[in-house]
Parts: C-alpha cells; sequence; structure tokens
C-alpha cells in the first residue's frame, strides 16, 4: 500500500451472533443418559449382527452388515438415532446397486427404509418405533 492512502476502520453492517446453537445431535446426546446409551449401543450391536437385511429378505444368507441410519423425516445432513438404523452390506449400502448412490431405484428395488425396519424389527420380535 501506498505511503497516501487512508485507512478508514471497518464497520459491520449486520451484527454477529453471540452464539450458535449446538447441533441437533450434539443436543440429543447430550440429554442421553449412560444407562439410554448403553441400551442404544446394545440395540446397535444386536441389529448388525443380523447380517444385511436386503440380502436376507432377497437371498436368505448371511453377509457381514454396516448401519444404514433411515433418511425417512430428517432433513439433509442429520441422521436418526439407533432405533432408526438398518443393517446393509457395503454393496447395498455404499457400493454397486447401493442407497446412497441411487435412493429412489434402490428404494423402488428392494422397498422403501421403513418397510425394511419394520421388518429388522420383526426379527428382532420387537415392536417397530415407526
Amino acid at each position: 500500500m501506498g505511503a497516501d492512502m487512508k485507512r478508514t476502520p471497518l464497520i459491520r453492517r449486520t451484527p454477529l451472533r453471540a452464539s450458535r446453537t449446538p447441533k441437533r445431535a450434539a443436543r440429543m446426546l447430550a440429554e442421553i443418559s449412560a444407562a439410554q446409551r448403553a441400551d442404544m449401543q446394545l440395540h446397535r450391536t444386536l441389529v448388525l449382527q443380523q447380517g444385511c437385511i436386503v440380502c436376507y429378505l432377497e437371498q436368505h444368507r448371511y453377509r457381514h452388515a454396516e448401519p444404514h441410519h433411515l433418511r425417512h423425516g430428517m432433513g439433509a445432513g442429520m441422521r436418526n438415532d439407533d432405533y432408526h438404523m438398518i443393517p446393509l452390506c457395503a454393496d447395498h449400502h455404499r457400493l454397486g446397486d447401493a442407497f446412497h448412490r441411487w435412493p429412489e431405484r434402490w428404494q423402488k428395488a428392494h422397498g422403501s427404509e421403513v418397510e425394511l425396519l419394520r421388518a429388522v424389527y420383526k426379527r428382532l420380535r420387537k415392536e417397530c418405533p415407526l
């Protein structure tokens, strides 16, 4: 900058927010007790031990599963809790014929997330929350 240029202070026209509210997931985890967290972890383990629900329903075989949290009723970038989770193998979850690649096409071929969640709960012999 040249010596002849004047410096003027920057004036902010819109005030900054004092603080941002924590994300929904962080608030939810803060409100969950240790017992509830342990119960949720046990449920997650039991669901994942079932293997991929799509492979089970279509081919009656076991394949190692990854957790897929339902997008049903959630906004962009939000995730459901572990009670709204279905076990999917890597092929059905994120590779090849995958939910995260073609959600609409995948649900037409394999059923909706809610239908699959009901099938998971039926296998666990629990009542479905939806």
